[in-house]
């Protein structure tokens, strides 16, 4: 646009209007300014305007009262003087601002059309991991469970927090940073106030190596976008995890969730039931109890793994939490005690009324069934089951479900040393295979820290 200069400031003036015979028929109103041209435009330099402001502004000056005409006359004028301030001819001020709407409307298009949001991020890992559809590779079952369990429930929770759900690349490494530290060091603040949930945090409390895992499945997430050019970095890398010991101790009911259950609180928990969500818990319990098998691992097992005519669990060893110690198709056997055989049939006739295959998973999700329970999602769900036992036992059932394993093993150790057949050792090696400790000395140092002794009478050794 040609450039100009103002050589008579815009100032708003008043005419009559009279018909031919001169005869006063009402009122114009405009604002007049002038301006110069650095060269010719439209044939002159110089150009005297009348501006009503209906063509190029949508305002009148004539309609309504005089106050409202008054204020529009205002507005005009600052508007006309904005846009001479900006070297913006009046006269061709709509036909500008149209055009600049386009531009931004075009730019805000691109913009919106670049956005990743949660979702799409999500269906990109889906396809580059192969957790899509309702048949996920065979060993990934878990895996992608857990890990679009977090990215739908927990981080879907957070980025709606920081209003960032619909555009992932705008989450910095100080949002990952604050999203662990939430869980690592949960407030009050994040409460839900009603439902079910009424007084639970929003943000679960994690230990270290929980916020590890966490960080690590986040960054998955973040990696495929980066791998696709849609963001430059990684906002998970450089994120530290705090130490335990670094934890700010909230004085908390659930005591120590590690300690051992009572024989009370077992005697309720394992006894014979017909209710499917009492059965469910007590089920897996007694896998943990009877068969030191983890979480993780329990979610994994199918149907013919479960050797009844043997009386043994037979796990293919990727599936452990230790599979990089074992060769790729050795499989793992751990004794199912008589107790835990009858549990276990007892749940499969519950679970598949009308049958099953040797691959459907023995405790599989409630609905999805081609998919394995989720344990983060196991975990939240047990939590609030557990809350159920406290009310109806007060006092009892303060514990977390995966204690049953020191149990089981203090119930083992204590089994083995009243046979007479076995020595020391020998009961430290059952001890260190059913536990699947890595090493001889890890089985006595768990015996020494959970106090499980060897009887102390001894004879004298005379030599």
């Amino acid at each position: 646009m040609a450039t100009f200069k103002v050589i008579s400031e815009p100032k708003i003036k008043t005419e009559i209007v009279r018909d031919k015979d001169k005869k006063e028929i009402g009122v114009k109103k405009y604002v007049y300014y002038a301006i110069s041209f650095d060269e010719p435009f439209e044939g002159k330099k110089t150009h005297y305007r009348k501006e009503n402001g209906l063509k190029n502004y949508d305002i009148s000056l004539v309609r309504g009262d005089e106050d409202e005409q008054r204020i529009n006359g205002k507005l005009l004028l600052t508007k006309i003087k904005k846009d001479l301030a900006e070297g913006i001819d009046p006269k061709f001020a709509k036909e500008l601002r149209i055009t600049v709407e386009e531009v931004k409307l075009k730019e805000a298009q691109k913009v919106e059309e670049a956005k990743v949001s949660l979702d799409d991020a999500i269906k990109l890992l889906k396809d580059a991991k192969g957790y899509s559809g309702n048949k996920i590779a065979a060993g990934k079952e878990i895996t992608a469970a857990g890990y679009l369990s977090i990215y739908n429930n927990d981080f879907r929770r957070y980025c709606k927090l920081i209003g960032k759900e619909s555009d992932l690349r705008a989450i910095t490494k100080a949002d990952i940073r604050n999203y662990i530290e939430l869980h690592f060091n949960p407030s009050d603040k994040y409460l839900y106030t009603e439902g079910k949930k009424e007084g639970r945090r929003i943000f679960e409390n994690w230990t270290s190596k929980s916020c590890t895992t966490a960080k690590a499945t986040i960054s998955s997430l973040f990696s495929v976008l980066v791998d696709k050019d849609l963001i430059p970095v990684n906002p998970c890398f450089g994120v530290k995890i705090k130490r335990d010991s670094e934890k700010i101790i909230i004085p908390d009911l659930k005591k120590d969730v590690f300690e051992l259950w009572t024989k009370q609180e077992m005697d309720i928990f394992f006894a014979d039931t017909d209710d499917m969500e009492l059965l469910y818990y007590s089920t897996i319990g007694k896998c943990i109890y009877y068969s030191a098998i983890r979480k993780s691992e329990i979610f994994r097992v199918t149907v013919d793994m479960v050797d009844f005519e043997n009386e043994q669990f037979l796990i293919p060893a990727k599936l452990t939490k230790a599979a990089r110690k074992h060769s790729p198709n050795e499989i793992i056997d751990m004794d199912i005690p008589d107790a835990l055989i009858v549990a276990l049939q007892k749940w499969i006739a519950v679970r598949y009324p009308n049958g099953y295959t040797g691959k459907d998973f023995l405790f599989p999700h409630k609905t999805k069934i081609w998919l394995p329970t989720d344990y983060r999602t196991f975990n939240s769900n047990w939590d609030i089951f557990r809350e159920k036992l406290r009310t109806q036992y007060e006092g009892l059932f303060m514990k977390n479900i995966y204690a049953l394993k020191h149990n089981g093993l203090a119930a083992y150790f204590h089994s083995l040393i009243r046979r007479k057949d076995l020595t020391a050792a020998e009961v430290i090696l059952k001890m260190q295979k059913h536990a699947r400790h890595e090493s001889f000395d890890e089985t006595e140092n768990y015996l020494r820290k959970h106090n499980l002794m060897f009887e102390k009478k001894r004879e004298k050794a005379n030599f």
